[in-house]
């Protein structure tokens, strides 16, 4: 753990734009290139500037590199709904929708790279679960998370999801459609 928290440091040294930056950046960002996966999501859950945030998001796919490495990722991302980071202050609303992007690409990553070919009957359930929970949802993340997923997808990366998923996510959309054409 002290680590990560001297990582985190240094990856917020990293971003600032006075001094040695490039270089620091440049050392850290070797340093990240070895950091087991695990440690990139527990620095993820660390108090980071954004810029530096993406720094870390830019490492995770390099950090997977084993099917044991994917599956355990998949799990503890499923685990914590594919939210790594936590939310912005909404009061700035470019911000918060660079976030919902940011969100909503890191997502569309891990279905076509991890979740597609490697999900498992035991994660089944758990991934219907949080996909009808993002049908269905209002928030602004979750529609631009279903948009990157399913509307503003190239026909080629549309994911391979189980019959009984795509069901609960079409199932999800039409009660939602109806219940705003009953109000």
């Amino acid at each position: 753990m002290s680590q990560v928290r001297a990582l985190a440091d240094d990856l917020t040294c990293a971003t600032n734009r006075a001094g040695h930056a490039a270089d620091l950046r440049h050392k850290t960002e070797e340093r990240l290139s070895q950091t087991h996966h695990e440690d990139l999501l527990s620095l993820l859950r660390q108090p980071l500037t954004y810029a530096a945030q993406n720094i870390v998001l830019e490492h995770l796919p390099h950090a997977v590199q084993t099917e044991e490495t994917a599956r355990d990722l998949l799990a503890g991302l499923l685990a914590v709904d594919f939210r790594v980071t936590p939310r912005l202050d909404h009061s700035d609303p470019y911000a918060a929708d660079l976030h919902t992007r940011r969100i909503a690409r890191m997502v569309r990553w891990f279905f076509t790279w991890l979740v597609d070919p490697r999900t498992t009957k035991y994660q089944v359930p758990r991934l219907t679960k949080y996909l009808r929970s993002i049908a269905s949802s209002d928030a602004p993340e979750d529609h631009h998370i279903l948009q990157e997923l399913l509307i503003d997808a190239e026909e080629n990366r549309i994911p391979d999801l189980p019959r009984e998923t795509w069901l609960a996510v079409t199932r999800a959309l039409y009660e939602k459609a109806h219940a705003v054409q009953r109000h």
